[in-house]
């Protein structure tokens, strides 16, 4: 499943490599800032979890301040 992460700039790197270390995770990359509000940035991710369970490994995990998870086709 492929899903979009949005998530605060100054913390992204350091999700992204949590995120690649998963043995769920697919594929994980930087999508990239946002225009309007360059504090806020994006992360492509395919995981063979389902978005529940994504948003349920964000929220539990500590240092991670990430804003939302949107289904992606």
């Amino acid at each position: 499943m492929k899903f979009i992460i949005d998530t605060y700039t100054k913390g992204k790197g350091a999700l992204i490599s949590k995120l690649k270390k998963l043995k769920t995770t697919v594929s994980c990359e930087d999508g990239g800032e946002y225009y309007q509000d360059r504090s806020l940035s994006q992360i492509h991710i395919e995981t063979s979890w389902k978005e529940d369970e994504l948003n349920e490994w964000l929220w539990k995990s500590k240092n991670i301040n990430y804003i939302g998870v949107v289904e992606i086709s």
